[in-house]
């Protein structure tokens, strides 16, 4: 798959937050982009398998690109482990690759056997507003220890839980803490919608978890909706991809950030999420 060039807005709210609008002309593009769950007869993925894959940390490299500095990745079979496993993995590329970002946009609440893994790998961390966002004013921490911080940020429209620490341990142990928070089922074999965005900054592993509510907006199912905005991991780190390009042009800030808010927990709900948060889980 070609890679395509895209046409760029950037966007700031008043209260700060920065969205990057891109415009992807083609639509085959982005559908690859929004594939994720289906029963393994019918999983377009399990088509690129094959043993010529180059391998990173137990992922094959597609080739498959979005755009420049963009490249799907995937694990080698289908509904394999949960997303614990490929944690670690993602936060060893990231170790590897320090200017580079990893998005993981999650299974939809599926059971593990109708989902296999993918991540979006970004060669330069910083096209993603959410890291710029992480490390300035709008960020709250809620809490502390040695070596190791969960914040989030205090803001209406962007709703990540963030963990640092330069332990990639307690980066693991947290994200599992998190995840039974949010709803995690190991009796059924499924996991709770949850995106994930991985970098490091410094010596320090940072992790933004994002809880979901739903995958896409309510006004995505409007009889009258002319937009094909369905958010995955990038969309949340406040890298919009669109193939609309009237949607392009027209789109304000506070509809990108009305989108962030509807899809994912609300501010009070992830801090009353944390307050159960377990410290001595933390190794």
């Amino acid at each position: 798959m070609t890679e395509n060039i895209p046409e760029v807005r950037h966007l700031k709210s008043s209260s700060g937050i920065s969205f990057s609008l891109n415009y992807i002309a083609s639509q085959t593009h982005l559908e690859w982009y929004n594939k994720s769950e289906f029963p393994k007869k019918d999983c377009d993925f399990c088509q690129l398998v094959t043993p010529e894959k180059e391998s990173i940390h137990s992922l094959l490299r597609t080739t498959m690109s979005l755009f420049p500095g963009h490249e799907l990745l995937i694990s080698p079979s289908h509904g394999d482990d949960y997303i614990g496993l490929y944690l670690r993995h993602m936060l060893d590329i990231t170790d590897e690759n320090a200017a580079a970002a990893i998005a993981f946009d999650g299974s939809k609440n599926v059971k593990l056997k109708n989902y296999h893994f993918n991540c979006h790998l970004l060669s330069d961390k910083n096209i993603l507003p959410i890291i710029q966002d992480a490390g300035g004013s709008l960020y709250k921490e809620i809490i502390k220890q040695d070596n190791f911080s969960i914040g989030m940020l205090d803001v209406y429209g962007r709703n990540p839980i963030i963990v640092r620490s330069s332990s990639r341990d307690k980066v693991e142990d947290a994200f599992h803490e998190i995840e039974k928070l949010i709803g995690v089922s190991f009796s059924t074999s499924s996991h709770p919608y949850i995106n994930l965005i991985i970098w490091k900054d410094g010596e320090d592993y940072v992790l933004a978890v994002i809880p979901r509510v739903v995958y896409k907006p309510t006004e995505y199912y409007a009889e009258d909706n002319s937009w094909d905005i369905a958010p995955g991991a990038l969309e949340m780190g406040g890298f919009y991809l669109t193939s609309n390009h009237a949607e392009f042009v027209n789109l304000k800030v506070e509809q990108l950030m009305r989108i962030n808010d509807e899809v994912s927990y609300s501010n009070t709900h992830i801090q009353e999420l944390l307050q159960d948060f377990d410290l001595s889980k933390i190794s």
